[in-house]
């Protein structure tokens, strides 16, 4: 059971980093694109 939520913590870090470079990636393009 430890084991098992020290895993799905760990994927959800990644999921949020992930989630958070989306979002810095799709600002900066629309940034762009509306300068």
């Amino acid at each position: 059971m430890r084991i098992l939520l020290r895993g799905l913590g760990r994927s959800l870090a990644v999921g949020l980093t992930c989630a958070a470079v989306a979002l810095v990636y799709v600002f900066v393009v629309t940034r762009g694109r509306w300068m």
